[in-house]
């Protein structure tokens, strides 16, 4: 008795191992499903791999057979589809091509054809390429109505390979609204030579009669997006933007979108590299709020290859984006009421045709952009300027509360900060502006420009601090203050917070020119500044209402401080000058 139960444990160990691994077989084919086949459809393909998964309430991966899709440097699986694939509709299932060469390729489908369309949440694709698709590579939406599926959340697009697709590579969208609510997380993917945009996330889905009114949420981050449009078209004519994050499209209105766009690198596209508005192209929305954070990118070249569009900036938040005709021109927004809310930090914008960094009021009427602009390189914008801070091109805009900080800005072609009433705007409002501690230098005109703008109409900018910043060897003056253009019978009007604490030295005209009807309040100081071996005066001040105080002008060509008609608050010195020295008589009271 005591030799047979000696032998049955053995056995029933074997019997309880066997067990345990047919258990285990049978839970990992349950979650995993293995493309097999180059086919467009049958067994073992992905889109009967996608039908499965979809209905099979359970959350499982998609994965691919290497030796049919082998992995670099053999030549990948290509998947010709000849129809659209199903929508992702499954329990939290993940397309994994990690590990294969996987390629799904659209060129033989129809007219507005996605690659593929996820409309569920917690979905993940993963190490696919995907090329030339009529329309998006990858779209993230809720499903159109009448379903009942309002989130579609926590949805990941993970290294992915998007090439040549016909509108977006990627897109994140609310869909049809109201109500929907969608969020993303697009991360380590490379997108090039896009049609529309590279990356687009936007409030709702841009179709006729579709109100809006849905909350999207993206992070997208460590992305590659370039050369979106390289190839020329001219119907339509806009498009080639890197990344576009836009609150409203279409009839789109009260969307609210919040998106984080860090450490991705945008080049080479057609026309803007990082666009965030509140209200899209040829849109009519009103009311939508967008928060958008863009930080540690580096944002380069872009509206470099075929520069026939009026502007090409590196990033762009607006309150609404307008359309550019090829050859120039522009069409208004009818957008209106809408809010942006920004923080633009640590990236590195660079050589960017006609703007590096661009903050908007933007056509349409009534909006409100508020933000930070801190710690960023914006240089050698070949044609225009390094950071531009204005009103933009609509109707009693407000652009406030906005620091401008800690920027290197260098070598743009234009001016290097510009704080502006816009271009024929009306009514725009621009108030508590900082400019502090910022570094610029060698730009082709003014380093620091406050002005009214071109031929806008009442602008009020007001309570603009002018402090600590390093402005130097600039092509014109080093800061200016000025009312700008104007043939209106209401001209802006200009109010500035100080001019303080600045170093401007070797640049090309004044050091410091505070222009005719730019009048302080008899309080606002002009303290603490440094002028040095300017080519005309070191301080200029046209107007008066100012207390000029504990400045030092050195080895300017003209004036080292002239001020006449200002209140002399003591403590000025001024040497080696052309005129103007100390005593300063005739020059400072």
């Amino acid at each position: 008795m005591e030799t047979q139960l000696r032998r049955l444990k053995p056995n029933k160990l074997i019997f309880v191992g066997l067990l345990s691994l047919v258990l285990a077989s049978a839970s990992v084919s349950w979650a995993q499903t293995v493309v097999t086949t180059l086919a467009d459809s049958g067994l073992g393909s992905l889109r009967q791999a996608i039908m499965d998964t979809s209905t099979d309430g359970v959350s499982t991966t998609i994965t691919f057979d290497p030796v049919v899709f082998p992995p670099p440097p053999a030549l990948p699986g290509v998947i010709l589809l000849a129809t659209p694939l199903p929508n992702l509709t499954g329990t939290g299932d993940t397309i994994d091509g990690t590990g294969a060469g996987v390629v799904l390729d659209g060129s033989a489908l129809a007219a507005g054809s996605v690659g593929l369309r996820v409309r569920r949440s917690n979905y993940t694709i993963r190490g696919l390429s995907i090329q030339n698709m009529p329309s998006d590579g990858i779209r993230v939406e809720t499903p159109a109505p009448p379903t009942t599926v309002l989130n579609v959340t926590g949805v990941v697009i993970d290294g992915n390979t998007l090439i040549g697709n016909g509108s977006r590579g990627i897109r994140v969208s609310g869909g049809v609204g109201p109500g929907k609510t969608v969020s993303a997380t697009v991360i380590n993917n490379t997108i090039t030579d896009s049609f529309s945009a590279g990356i687009a996330v936007n409030g709702n889905l841009n179709s006729t009669g579709d109100p809006g009114g849905n909350t999207v949420t993206a992070l997208v981050d460590g992305n590659t997006v370039k050369r979106s449009r390289a190839v020329l078209k001219t119907t339509p004519n806009f498009g080639g933007d890197g990344i576009d994050i836009v609150g409203g499209t279409g009839e789109g209105s009260n969307n609210s979108v919040t998106a984080t766009v860090s450490n991705n690198d945008v080049f080479l596209n057609r026309d803007d590299g990082i666009v965030a508005v509140a209200c899209g192209l040829l849109a009519s929305g009103s009311n939508n709020i967008l928060n958008v954070t863009i930080i540690n990118n580096s944002v380069k070249d872009n509206g470099t290859i075929n520069p026939e569009l009026v502007t090409n900036t590196g990033i762009v938040v607006s309150g609404a984006s307008r359309e550019e005709q090829i050859g120039g021109g522009e069409e208004a927004s009818t957008c209106d009421g809408n809010t942006v809310q920004f923080v633009i930090s640590g990236n590195t914008v660079k050589g960017n045709r006609t703007q590096n960094i661009s903050i908007s009021g933007g056509p349409g009427t009534g909006h409100d952009i508020q933000g930070i602009v801190s710690a960023n390189s914006a240089n050698d914008s070949p044609e225009g300027d390094g950071i531009s801070i204005s009103g933009g091109r609509g109707i009693g805009t407000t652009v406030h509360d906005v620091t401008v900080s800690n920027n290197q800005v260098s070598g743009n072609f234009n001016r290097g900060i510009i704080i502006s009433g816009g271009t024929e705007t009306v009514n725009a409002v621009l108030t508590s502006i900082d400019v502090l501690s910022n570094s610029v230098r060698s730009n082709g005109a003014q380093g620091i420009l406050v002005s009214g703008g071109t031929l806008s109409e009442n602008a009020t900018i007001s309570d603009v601090l002018i402090d600590s910043n390093s402005s130097t060897g600039n092509g014109s003056r080093g800061i200016q203050a000025t009312r700008g253009t104007t043939l209106s019978a209401s001209p802006p009007v200009i109010s500035l917070a100080g001019v303080t604490n600045n170093t401007t030295s070797t640049n090309a005209l004044d050091g410091i020119l505070i222009s005719s009807n730019v009048q302080g309040s008899g309080a606002t100081p002009v303290s603490g500044n440094r002028a040095d071996r300017n080519a005309e005066d070191g301080i200029d001040l046209n107007s008066t209402g100012y207390v000029v105080s504990n400045n030092t002008a050195s080895r300017n060509t003209l004036d080292g401080i002239n001020a006449v008609g200002n209140i002399n608050g003591g403590g000025n010195t001024g040497k080696g000058n052309g005129s103007c020295n100390q005593p300063f008589t005739g020059c400072l009271p």
